[in-house]
């Protein structure tokens, strides 16, 4: 039996080669995690501050991303965040008139939606609001449970999203409480809570909405599958804020650095946006 030995040549370009290959790879990696540091609010400003170069690393990242996911949602995220955030507006536009609303989205499961739709009206008229369990305040006193230090730090987060008494009785502008509902517990606890005196009050321009309700009347079949996801708590894992089961972890779970995967995906939708001209200027 013969056996070949590959010469040293042969042995030096392989060994170039494979070294050149991962030289090649962590100077791809490096870059894509800079990118993604630049990317820490998710906000239209950082997108408009990555380079050329790294808008097409990110958008390899994504694709090679999807190509090497089992199953399909990972496909339907882009798209799907994109429609429901279009439909939205278009349903909260006509019920309240354009630029005449803020949306405050109550814990994790609308968070990434939410995102989503500040890019079409505004981050100012989007408030998100960590809020894990919102049903155990569905009741005639909310607050008897909660200790003066939680409800300072709860009032205190609520105050730096802008919202008080005096900034929504004089706004001009209707505040709709939106969350996911299978019972319609969590949306009655929610603003309980939110109207109570010692926070923002009740108010007329204070309004409570299930986003399937929402969604319905515009596309219904949407609305439908929308639901769906959520009941599966499908987009709890592109949540931008952490659960947060007392109210003195509101601070703490609002500042939740995103994880790269969010981050990914919220960067290929802001991307496609643009590529769409849906958000520009």
């Amino acid at each position: 039996m013969n056996i070949t030995i590959p010469t040293q040549t042969a042995y030096s370009k392989y060994t170039y080669n494979n070294f050149s290959l991962k030289n090649n790879q962590v100077a791809f990696e490096g870059l894509y995690s800079n990118a993604l540091n630049k990317l820490s609010s998710l906000s239209i400003d950082e997108y408009k501050s990555l380079s050329i170069c790294e808008k097409r690393i990110l958008r390899l990242r994504y694709k090679l991303r999807k190509m090497f996911t089992i199953g399909n949602f990972e496909n339907q995220v882009v798209p799907l965040h994109e429609q429901v955030a279009d439909v939205l507006k278009t349903a909260l536009d006509k019920s309240y008139g354009e630029g005449k609303y803020v949306m405050i989205s109550i814990g994790r499961s609308l968070s990434s939606i939410a995102k989503v739709l500040s890019y079409r009206i505004g981050n100012e008229n989007v408030k998100q609001i960590p809020l894990s369990y919102a049903g155990r305040f569905d009741k005639p006193n909310p607050l008897s449970r909660v200790s003066d230090k939680d409800l300072k730090i709860f009032k205190s987060y609520l105050e730096s999203i802008g919202l008080t008494k005096d900034i929504i009785q004089n706004s001009g502008k209707k505040y709709i409480i939106m969350d996911y509902s299978c019972t319609g517990h969590s949306l009655r606890g929610a603003y309980t809570l939110l109207t109570n005196e010692k926070l923002l009050g009740k108010s007329e321009y204070i309004e409570v909405k299930d986003i399937r309700t929402a969604l319905s009347p515009i596309d219904s079949e949407l609305a439908l599958h929308l639901n769906y996801l959520l009941d599966e708590s499908k987009l709890k894992n592109y949540s931008l804020i952490s659960k947060s089961e007392e109210l003195g972890q509101t601070i703490k779970a609002a500042v939740l650095s995103p994880a790269k995967v969010v981050k990914l995906t919220l960067f290929s939708i802001m991307d496609d946006m643009f590529k769409k001209r849906i958000i520009g200027g």
